[in-house]
């Protein structure tokens, strides 16, 4: 090991306490699958700039975001919540969305029921819908979603979509395709090779890019997975 990669490991770990007190693996240990230093000390810069988020910082999110709805007048009372299919990382945030704010268990709606919404207590039209995730990506799941039941969704007098992250450029692609959904989130970042981010410099995206080709292609081999492998991820 070099001297300038242990001297970055040190400076993560002060850097970072947050991600060193949660890895399952020693950085060190996780470093030595890369294969020279070169590659490990890009991989703890990219390590570095990981947005964490901790139980109590999701609470936090999912309570502020929830608190936006009186500033638009929403009646609290009347509101439910949902998230688009059991099983996925949606429901976990729909169970902390409901525990942060206090709601009764009973105003969560199932995907699959959103189609027939309780009437307000005054007999008027169906009240509001919350639907939360963790993330915003490309937006084109979402969006699927919100094609596919188009029809159900337009029964409620408003709908949201909450998301603790969102990148800008699925927001963009959610506002054109999906203008019928209020979206709002917690934080909204750019992605990587987007021109607008500038936490790296373009020379380091270059760098970042061929790093991610290099080793996305031996744990997504397209060999394997076909189209829909990525050396930046699914899809």
């Amino acid at each position: 090991m070099l001297p300038d990669l242990s001297l970055a490991i040190e400076t993560f770990s002060r850097r970072r306490p947050d991600l060193v007190a949660h890895v399952s693996t020693p950085i060190d240990v996780w470093l030595a699958q890369f294969d020279d230093d070169a590659d490990r000390l890009l991989a703890l810069r990219l390590l570095t700039e990981v947005r964490f988020f901790p139980l109590a910082e999701v609470r936090r999110c999912l309570r502020a975001l929830h608190d936006t709805l009186r500033a638009t007048g929403v009646d609290l009372d009347g509101v439910r919540y949902t998230s688009f299919a059991e099983g996925k990382s949606g429901g976990l945030v729909q169970y902390f969305y409901r525990t942060s704010n206090f709601l009764h268990h009973a105003r969560g709606v199932d995907w699959t029921a959103i189609g027939e919404p309780p009437e307000t207590k005054k007999g008027g039209p169906p009240e509001v819908l919350v639907i939360v995730d963790d993330t915003i990506g490309t937006g084109r799941e979402a969006a699927w979603y919100f094609n596919d039941r188009r029809a159900d969704l337009a029964r409620w007098r408003r709908r949201f979509f909450f998301a603790m992250v969102g990148f800008r450029e699925g927001l963009e692609a959610l506002a054109q395709a999906s203008p019928e959904v209020e979206v709002r989130c917690f934080e909204t970042h750019e992605k990587l090779f987007d021109a607008r981010h500038t936490t790296f410099t373009e020379a380091e995206k270059a760098q970042i890019k061929d790093f991610l080709v290099r080793y996305g292609e031996r744990v997504y081999p397209r060999a394997r997975y076909g189209d829909i492998a990525s050396p930046f991820g699914y899809r």
